[in-house]
């Protein structure tokens, strides 16, 4: 487990109580302390999802790529235009 995400697991477990403390007891300035540590576990863990979606390695370029095609004419279907239709 990475530091970052023990700092965020201790915002999440410190800061709920404090905030429903705060505000249970109308403390606003502890309601905001709290409300503030769950807002950076919030972060924390946003951080870490977009980190962790990242490929850790390069995506390998195709030697031919289906885009370099959409010049070309598409092939002719011979079987398709003869037949009756319904």
């Amino acid at each position: 487990m990475s530091p970052r995400i023990g700092i965020a697991l201790a915002c999440l477990v410190l800061g709920v109580p404090v905030a429903a403390w705060g505000l249970a007891n109308g403390s606003l300035l502890f309601g905001i302390f709290g409300l503030a540590l769950v807002l950076v576990f919030i972060f924390l863990v946003v951080e870490a999802v977009n980190q962790a979606a990242k490929p850790k390695h390069d995506i390998p370029k195709s030697e031919n790529p289906a885009w370099s095609m959409k010049d070309q004419p598409q092939p002719l279907d011979r079987q398709r235009g003869q037949g009756s239709s319904l």
